[in-house]
């Protein structure tokens, strides 16, 4: 675990290294904020003598070329010192453009057609740059000329940025501005890892799992929203990656919600993760703005969250009050900036706290290596992080596996780790308890059924919520316990 852990850390920096350089001095840019929809028609829109009667004045980003050709044309004032040195056109949308600047054409993203089989699909973001002597002191025409006629999800903004950019740093993104993004990512797939070789080692450890598909559903995330800076994909593509950050957001609210109520309320798992799919599910239906799906989606996700820890937290429970704290921060930056927060923000707060998880597991396998023996008075003694602790045998629900160690599961929600291996357990097992499978050892008198699971497996349904698998090799022993207990 320990050499797992340092790996990942040592990736972690690699890749800030590999992606840190200076950041450039930034560029001069003029965005086009408003514009003027004209009907489809000629190139005399692309002029700048054109009256612009017919024309309907709007924001940019209102305009609307799904499922229709049309003529956009904007103004922006250039001071003197943009007329000189190198300028770039960058415009970002789900469209085919053909691209006009004081009545010249300076390129095409595609072709325009007034119908899917006459338009030639363009990319979604593309940059042409302005001829030398272009770009006038005082106000310049940009006309476009535009359709959306292949596009495969309606999107509520097609068109998103419109702008001139004086002297452009090369290419359109930099691997620097991302270093953060980067390091984020790779504690996500060190985190995931981690926690799915633990989950393997341990069927019945379900909390591993339910981290693990978090980290993963918060990567596949990071990698739908940064797509867009490392593939230049035509503008279909657009509305497939929106959906897959929605898709991948639901899956980490479900995940979210389920991993804090196998940590505060375990009998609520099943239903606050279902609660956090189906209304996560209505928001994709509700809200036709995917930033604003994605947000809603989230915020279904926190509210999941703290039905599961906010009562563990008023109990007083073990470690509720510190996960309730830490979920009002990722509340509170939600609600503060929910766009910036979907984009970035998510990632790198997923990041410190699968960080967070691991460096717990390193300080936990410093914990002495102390045999859990019994004492009198039925009362066991377990290692923690603060020492040896006498527990009373019946709160003590199960000894789950974890690679070299064994996770004592409490009633109280708390998880102590025991620097052991669980068949030096299974071979002597404390009074009570009885092996149920490979991974787990459990308390007889938590126990409150065994089921039929499908394809002719059982599983041990515990007092609080929980569960265990039954392997068939220990099914009669466990039986003939069940039967004696």
């Amino acid at each position: 675990m320990r050499r797992l852990f340092l790996l990942t850390l040592l990736a972690v920096l690699a890749t800030a290294v590999v992606a840190w350089r200076p950041a450039p001095p930034k560029a001069t840019m003029l965005h086009v904020v408003r514009a003027a929809q004209c009907p489809d028609g000629d190139t005399r829109w692309a002029a700048r003598a054109t009256a612009e009667a017919a024309c309907s004045r709007t924001r940019f980003v209102a305009i609307d070329p799904q499922g229709r050709r049309l003529w956009i044309r904007a103004w922006v004032n250039a001071p003197e010192a943009m007329t000189r040195g190198r300028n770039r056109l960058f415009l970002a949308g789900a469209a085919s453009s053909t691209i006009y600047v004081n009545g010249a054409q300076i390129g095409a993203n595609g072709q325009p057609g007034d119908t899917a089989v006459a338009e030639r699909v363009g990319r979604y973001m593309t940059g042409v740059d302005l001829p030398a002597g272009l770009l006038r002191t005082g106000p310049n025409l940009i006309a476009l000329h535009v359709s959306s006629q292949n596009g495969i999800v309606p999107l509520q903004r097609p068109l998103q940025v419109l702008a001139v950019v004086h002297e452009p740093p090369p290419g359109l993104t930099d691997v620097r501005d991302l270093a953060a993004l980067f390091i984020a990512g790779g504690v996500s797939i060190g985190a995931a890892f981690f926690f799915a070789m633990r989950a393997l080692t341990a069927p019945a450890d379900r909390a591993s799992w339910l981290l693990s598909a978090l980290m993963l559903s918060a990567l596949g995330e990071f990698a739908a929203e940064t797509l867009r800076l490392w593939w230049r994909y035509d503008y279909p593509i657009h509305g497939l990656r929106l959906s897959a950050v929605c898709l991948f957001a639901v899956c980490f609210s479900i995940c979210l919600s389920g991993y804090a109520a196998q940590r505060f309320a375990p009998a609520w798992r099943n239903r606050l993760m279902a609660a956090a799919g189906v209304f996560g599910l209505a928001a994709v239906l509700v809200f036709r703005a995917f930033d604003t799906r994605a947000v809603a989606i989230l915020v279904v996700g926190v509210i999941a969250t703290a039905a599961a820890v906010a009562p563990a937290a008023w109990r007083d429970a073990p470690r509720a009050r510190i996960a309730l704290a830490a979920l009002a921060a990722f509340a509170a930056g939600l609600a503060l900036s929910p766009s910036g927060f979907v984009d970035v923000g998510l990632f790198r707060i997923v990041a410190l706290f699968g960080l967070a998880l691991l460096a717990e597991q390193v300080v936990g396998a410093r914990t002495p290596e102390t045999p859990v023996r019994m004492e009198e008075n039925d009362r066991m003694v377990l290692a923690s992080l603060r020492g040896e602790e006498v527990v009373p045998v019946d709160e003590v629900l199960a000894f789950v596996g974890a690679d070299d160690y064994v996770e004592a599961w409490l009633a109280d929600g708390r998880r102590l780790l025991q620097r052991k291996r669980l068949r030096q357990l299974a071979d002597s097992p404390p009074k009570g308890f009885v092996k149920v499978h490979r991974s787990a050892i459990v308390n007889l008198k938590h126990v409150t059924a065994l089921v039929k699971r499908g394809a002719g497996g059982y599983q041990i349904e515990l007092s609080s919520g929980e569960s265990a698998p039954v392997s068939r090799a220990n099914l009669s022993a466990v039986r003939a316990a069940l039967a004696a207990a």
